[in-house]
C-alpha cells in the first residue's frame, strides 16, 4: 500500500491546500479568494518588476572587450562586490564579446587564443596566464562597471 493511501479519503466537504493542511470547503474557496487577490497585488505592486521594466541590457566596453549589462547587475550592483559573489552570480555581466562581430569569445580566450573569427585581435594581458581566463575577466568587468557606476561614468539607459 502506498505512503499517500493514507491522504486518500477525507471527511466530506474537505480538500487539500498547497500547504498541505485539510481544509473545509467554504474556508477553502475563502482562501482560493484570498491568494488570488495576494497575487494580484504583488504583481500589480512587485519593485523588482518595476526596476526591470525601467532598465535595459546595455553595451559596456572594457579591456577592447563588448560587455553587457544585463538588468540583474543594475538590480544588484550597489549591493553586491564582486568578491562576495560566486561566478555563478556573474551572469548578469555578459561577455566577453567582440566588439564589431558581436561573437561570444569565451572559448577562444578558454583555448588561449586571442583572435576572433572576423580577425581582430585581442591583448587580454595578466589574464592571459590564469588557468580560467574568462571568469577572471567577467569578474574584472563586473568590478569595474561596478566602480564607473559609482564614479557616474556610465549610467542607467
Amino acid at each position: 500500500m502506498k505512503a499517500s493511501a493514507n491522504f486518500k479519503y477525507l471527511p466530506k466537504g474537505y480538500r487539500w491546500i498547497c500547504s498541505w493542511k485539510v481544509v473545509k470547503g467554504n474556508e477553502f474557496e475563502r482562501l482560493k479568494a484570498l491568494e488570488a487577490k495576494y497575487q494580484n497585488v504583488e504583481a500589480e505592486f512587485s519593485p523588482v518588476e518595476r526596476l526591470r521594466a525601467r532598465t535595459r541590457d546595455q553595451e559596456y566596453m572594457w579591456l577592447d572587450f563588448l560587455w553587457i549589462l544585463k538588468t540583474d547587475f543594475w538590480l544588484n550592483y550597489e549591493h553586491v562586490s564582486s568578491s562576495a559573489a560566486g561566478d555563478g552570480f556573474l551572469t548578469p555581466v555578459l561577455g566577453p564579446l567582440c566588439p564589431d562581430c558581436k561573437r561570444d569569445l569565451s572559448s577562444i580566450l578558454s583555448r588561449g587564443e586571442s583572435v576572433c573569427l572576423c580577425l581582430k585581435t585581442f591583448e587580454i594581458g595578466k589574464y592571459a596566464g590564469r588557468k580560467f581566463p574568462v571568469s577572471a575577466l567577467r569578474r574584472a568587468a563586473y568590478e569595474e562597471a561596478q566602480a564607473s557606476v559609482r564614479k557616474n561614468e556610465l549610467q542607467k539607459s
